[in-house]
């Protein structure tokens, strides 16, 4: 079951960037698919919630490959820039480069606000906007915080 929960046909869980580039670690974790929220999708996440239960109250416990945000989430723990790094080695090389050494990156960072907007796609290829038309606004110095 867990096999089949983590697979390409059902689409509820999808591979990290990690698992995709076979990169860094965490190559074997999936995480929940930000784009399954159809009613379907939602219904689907509901039962899962309640295999969840089930399984830790018999413990039998499921074995999903789910990254330590997942589960720090879940426990309401503080995030650690290493979550990211597990789910995604090239995002967290790219951002730790350019906050430890911003003077040395300027430049990136210029060009980066020239492609950059709020909005984010996918390890699946979807856009996700990060607000109501986010992908029309272009992040500045002025608003990226």
């Amino acid at each position: 079951a867990c096999e089949d929960l983590q697979s390409k046909g059902l689409e509820l869980f999808i591979p990290t960037s990690n698992n995709l580039n076979k990169v860094g670690l965490g190559r074997d974790k999936w995480i929940v698919n930000p784009t399954a929220i159809s009613i379907v999708y939602l219904e689907m996440y509901k039962f899962l919630g309640k295999l969840f239960g089930y399984a830790i109250l018999s413990t039998n416990y499921l074995a999903l490959n789910l990254p330590s945000y997942f589960w720090k989430k879940l426990l309401n723990h503080k995030l650690e820039p290493a979550d990211l790094e597990n789910l995604d080695i090239l995002a967290y090389n790219s951002i730790i480069k350019v906050l430890l050494n911003p003077e040395k990156y300027q430049l990136e960072l210029e060009n980066l606000f020239e492609v950059l907007e709020f909005s984010y796609q996918t390890v699946n290829g979807d856009t996700i906007e990060l607000m109501p038309n986010g992908k029309d606004i272009k992040v500045s110095e002025e608003n990226m915080k």
